[in-house]
């Protein structure tokens, strides 16, 4: 089996971020868990994966918009393969897996909290 340089950039990724997020300085007050709620839609990025990727992105901002309009969930639906590549492109871009997630969730959320 290969992997490529890109592939094991992300794999180093993820596994700093789990490493970091065992740190007893992280915000204790923070709801999001990598391993439960970030790392789930992370690791669904690929095209052909769309509808793991929407089932854990609902998953997340229903956890943190608990009262989340159906219009509002609706529209995370609808443009899922936007935000995936959205998400994908943070990623690429970010130090780290688990925090472009994170950023990139609570975002979501807080627009969602708004409809």
């Amino acid at each position: 089996m290969k992997i490529t340089k890109t592939q094991l950039k992300k794999i180093i990724k993820e596994e700093m971020s789990n490493v970091l997020s065992e740190n007893p300085w992280r915000d204790s007050n923070d709801p999001l868990n990598d391993e439960q709620d970030i790392f789930p839609v992370t690791r669904a990025l690929e095209e052909w994966n769309l509808d793991k990727f929407e089932a854990a992105l609902l998953k997340v901002i229903k956890k943190l918009v608990p009262n989340a309009s159906p219009q509002g969930l609706s529209q995370i639906s609808r443009n899922a393969g936007e935000h995936q590549s959205n998400l994908n492109s943070a990623v690429a871009r970010s130090h780290s897996v688990a925090s472009a997630g994170r950023e990139f969730i609570t975002d979501l959320a807080a627009m969602v909290a708004k409809l």
